[in-house]
């Protein structure tokens, strides 16, 4: 490798670490904890999950503030524990067989080192 090379994979690696610093440290300031006003509260003074939805001026669902779910459980399935999405026979039959492979195709999902 010639010194201008080396000068310029220095540079980059240089910028890569500033990046991560910097995209790191507004990771870290996401007040979680801190209660947002004007969410509205249960008389025990948790949010209230049941309130209806803020609107906006305009009259549109209003979705600024925090987002984050306690659970992956809800990005997975929908679903109470224990029902069954209502699905035509053939998706079932495909649902059943990707639900199946999905492990055993991907090493990605699994956590195994691929190659």
């Amino acid at each position: 490798m010639t010194r201008q090379a080396m000068k310029w994979f220095g540079e980059l690696a240089l910028c890569a670490v500033i990046v991560l610093l910097f995209t790191s440290a507004t990771a870290a300031a996401q007040w979680l904890k801190i209660p947002l006003p004007g969410t509205p509260r249960t008389p025990d003074g948790k949010p209230n999950l049941n309130a209806p939805t803020p609107r906006a001026a305009d009259g549109k669902p209003d979705l600024s503030g925090i987002w984050r779910a306690d659970s992956q459980r809800w990005n997975e399935n929908l679903l109470p524990q224990g029902t069954d999405a209502p699905m035509l026979p053939w998706a079932a039959e495909l649902y059943k067989h990707r639900a199946g492979t999905v492990r055993r195709r991907s090493a990605c999902l699994t956590g195994c080192p691929m190659g």
